[in-house]
Formats: C-alpha cells, sequence, structure tokens
C-alpha cells in the first residue's frame, strides 16, 4: 500500500473516533439521568425535613383499648322473699338468745298476736342499691367491640313480724302484750359481665346495642332478727352462682383525643330473680 493511501485510512479513523466521543457527550447533556452517579455516602444530617416539597406521613393512633370505672343505677327493688314464723322461732329458742329475751321483755314469748292471725311468714321487701365496677373493651373491628366488666353488688331485705309477750308469774293478772319484731339482711357479691356491643353509627357520639352473659356471685349474706334492740342471727340459705343474660343499648360518646363516655339502659335478672332494667354510666381512656 502506498504511503499517501495510509496516510488518508488514519485520518478517516480519526475522524470517526471524534464524531463517536462527541455524540456520546450530547447524549449525556440530553438526558441528565444516565450521567455518571458519584459512589458517595449519602449525609442524613444534611437533608432539610421542612419546607416546600417536603411531606411527612402521620400515623393514627389506633386507640383499640379501653378502661374506665363505671357506677349502675337498678331502676327497681330485687325479689321480695318469704321468712317462716318457724326460722325465727328456732332461732329465738337458742339459750344465749332465750334468756337476755326473759330478762328483756319481763316475761315468755312467742311469734304470733292477739288476733288470733294463722300466718306463718312474714314478706322481706328488697332494696336494691348503687352497683359500682370497672370495665375493659377492646375495639375488634370499627363496629364491634369486646367488652369485659365487673361490679359490686349489695341487696338488702327488711321486714317485720308479730311478737306475743306473756307477764311473769309474779304479775299474773297482766294481759299478753304484743310488739313488732324486725327483720334485716341482705346479699353482697359481683356482677361479672362478657359481651360485644355493636356501633350503628361513626362521629363523636356512637348509638349502639349489647348483648352479655352476667355471672352473679354472692360471696356474703346476713339475715339477723331484731327484738328490743337485741340482734339475732337467723340461719338461711346461702345464696348459689347463676348465670343471666344482658341486653342493653346507649351512646358512646368521645371526649377530647382519648377520653370516652357510655351510657347505657339495660335489662339483667340476678339471683334467678326478675329481669330488673338498670341505667349505666362508665367514663374512662382509650389506648
Amino acid at each position: 500500500m502506498k504511503k499517501n493511501q495510509v496516510s488518508w485510512w488514519l485520518a478517516f479513523a480519526l475522524l470517526l473516533a471524534s464524531l463517536s466521543l462527541q455524540s456520546q457527550e450530547n447524549k449525556s447533556a440530553s438526558n441528565p439521568q444516565n450521567a455518571t452517579v458519584e459512589s458517595k455516602s449519602l449525609n442524613w444530617d444534611n437533608i432539610s425535613l421542612t419546607g416546600e416539597g417536603v411531606k411527612l406521613i402521620v400515623i393514627k393512633q389506633s386507640l383499640k383499648n379501653s378502661i374506665g370505672i363505671s357506677t349502675g343505677f337498678p331502676l327497681l327493688n330485687p325479689q321480695n322473699k318469704q321468712l317462716q314464723y318457724s326460722d325465727i322461732s328456732n332461732a329465738f329458742s337458742k339459750q344465749e338468745y332465750a334468756e337476755q329475751l326473759l330478762e328483756k321483755l319481763d316475761g315468755e314469748f312467742m311469734i304470733g298476736s292477739l288476733s288470733g292471725e294463722t300466718a306463718t311468714q312474714t314478706k322481706l321487701k328488697g332494696k336494691s342499691s348503687i352497683v359500682p365496677g370497672i370495665q375493659y373493651g377492646f375495639q375488634l373491628f370499627k363496629f364491634l367491640r369486646l367488652r369485659a366488666s365487673g361490679a359490686f353488688f349489695r341487696n338488702e331485705w327488711s321486714g317485720e313480724f308479730p311478737v306475743l309477750v306473756f307477764p311473769n308469774e309474779q304479775n299474773p293478772s297482766s294481759m299478753p302484750t304484743s310488739l313488732q319484731g324486725e327483720i334485716r339482711g341482705y346479699t353482697s357479691g359481683l356482677y361479672l359481665q362478657t359481651g360485644v356491643s355493636v356501633l350503628l353509627a361513626k362521629g363523636m357520639i356512637k348509638p349502639f346495642v349489647s348483648a352479655a352473659v352476667q355471672a352473679n356471685i354472692p360471696f356474703n349474706s346476713k339475715l339477723q332478727a331484731f327484738i328490743s334492740d337485741i340482734a339475732i342471727p337467723i340461719e338461711v340459705e346461702n345464696e348459689t352462682v347463676d348465670f343471666s343474660p344482658v341486653a342493653g343499648a346507649g351512646a358512646q360518646i368521645n371526649i377530647l383525643k382519648t377520653g370516652f363516655l357510655d351510657l347505657e339502659f339495660s335489662f339483667a335478672r340476678p339471683n334467678g330473680a326478675k329481669f330488673i332494667p338498670s341505667v349505666g354510666a362508665s367514663a374512662g381512656l382509650r389506648f
């Protein structure tokens, strides 16, 4: 090959190489994403979290749990009870009490009246009281809440019975006299409930309906007869644990961010008695 031809071929190759380099530089300038990334470590301390274009993700607190104190107000008294005169007489017949009554009444006595009534039992009227307690809730779904609660109850009973007093032998001409004895007693224990509430709406005030099972657990019972200020205990059968369905409706009111107030009207059947309506209120915190 001649020397001139070699020179021309070298010049042509240099021209092609120059054009190729220029084309690559133009592509890099027109598309910055394809530019070479410097392998430097990212300094998080220099990144600004404020200003335009900065978005912060806010994570909302779920507040699925709740705990609070509660108060119940029964609208009816517990069912009345009947006490046999024979149970009262058996309590009076014990020597330690009989001697006290003989001295106090100055004569013999018996359960009954001068009118000749043949009654064999007396009625004890029931009286309910405020039911304080605590409750826990768990929001299983947006519309469904599980509930568990415990409350202390005390039901009281009272009644009267006739007492006939015969004068002692030192005063045989005296006529028998009658007076009224008194019966007072109570039963205390726990109401344990577990159930669900179905929320019917969203918002600050949420109406709901509820259903539960209640265990009535009496742990202390006492019954006494009183004659002339002398107290005599009467033995009665202890009440046993039983269970009752509970149904109710009310509203849950959210207060500020984590507080709540529940108002509820419900029906329950305590200790095998009739169904008793009650109103209740509970307040506490959600977390």
